[in-house]
């Protein structure tokens, strides 16, 4: 049986990458990071799936990426929003933009992971 942690971390890695991409590119480029975010964390979890009990272990360190992932944005925009609110009078639509990205990425990724992995 090959290795699994490698492939892991790789696809894991992706994924961030693929994050990264999409919260730093315009405003119209949103829609298609997150459809391939999706689409890594999808082939991540199925390939986990294959691995039987290493599944769980994939599935902690993946949950335990997003989570890394997802606080970083948070905090990004928490810290940023007061600044934006008070320079333009209103939350810019960058912001608002991110904002959004933040709850599809975190949206996307539990359903990626209901659909592909077994609830332990």
């Amino acid at each position: 049986m090959p290795c699994y942690a490698e492939p892991a971390h790789a696809l894991i890695g992706m994924a961030a990458l693929h994050l990264h991409r999409a919260w730093t590119r315009p405003e119209g480029d949103f829609g298609y990071h997150a459809a391939m975010l999706e689409a890594v964390n999808a082939r991540h979890l199925l390939a986990a799936q294959r691995y039987g009990a290493a599944a769980f272990a994939a599935r902690s360190a993946f949950e335990a990426a997003c989570r890394h992932e997802a606080r970083a944005i948070e905090a990004y925009a928490l810290a940023t929003l007061p600044f934006a609110q008070e320079l333009a009078g209103d939350v810019t639509p960058a912001h608002t933009m991110r904002l959004r990205a933040f709850e599809a990425f975190a949206t996307s990724r539990d359903a990626v992971i209901a659909r592909h992995l077994p609830v332990a």
